[in-house]
């Protein structure tokens, strides 16, 4: 029996190809108003700043959003990064993870998303609410610090399964009734 041997050197080529076609898998969200609506890797490549849009908006499944702790803030927008499905399909299995988000009415918004996470994020100075969950399930909001939200730090409204943990939450305004962390 013949033993073959495979030169490493031979294999090269083809391993860096392989590897340079996962980094080229990730897109770069360099503006405000962004729309990611196909599945995929997405990296913040800088801050956005006074976004007077949506700064960026979530309409696909199978995202993951890393804010590669950049900053979004707002001058006028409804949300940092907003979340959103419909009442007849959910968007499912979205990560948003390590980054700042300030001065928006909401920082962060998931309406109508299952199986999603929401970890790592700063959001602070909102008008509103700095994460809400809305007519969402198994979500997990985990390891985020909001302050200095007009309502709320945390809330989850008409939403099942979620898991909120090691969070820390304080001086919300939580000045009107509803199911909030503040």
């Amino acid at each position: 029996m013949k033993i073959h041997k495979f030169c490493l050197w031979a294999l090269l080529p083809a391993l860096l190809l392989m590897a340079g076609s996962a980094v080229a898998g990730v897109q770069h969200i360099t503006q405000c108003g962004t729309v990611i609506d196909e599945p995929g890797k997405y990296t913040l490549k800088n801050d956005l700043l006074d976004c007077t849009e949506i700064g960026i908006t979530i309409s696909s499944s199978d995202v993951k959003l890393d804010l590669m702790n950049h900053e979004i803030t707002c001058s006028g927008a409804i949300a940092g990064v907003f979340l959103v499905g419909s009442e007849e399909e959910s968007v499912r299995d979205v990560t948003i993870k390590k980054g700042s988000v300030s001065n928006c009415a909401y920082g962060i918004a998931l309406i109508y998303a299952e199986a999603s996470k929401v970890m790592n994020v700063t959001s602070s100075g909102n008008f509103d609410t700095g994460i809400a969950v809305w007519s969402s399930s198994n979500i997990v909001v985990k390891n985020n610090h909001t302050y200095a939200n007009g309502a709320h730090g945390i809330q989850s409204w008409e939403s099942s399964n979620n898991l909120i943990k090691h969070n820390t939450s304080m001086d919300n305004g939580g000045d009107y009734s509803g199911s909030g962390i503040d």
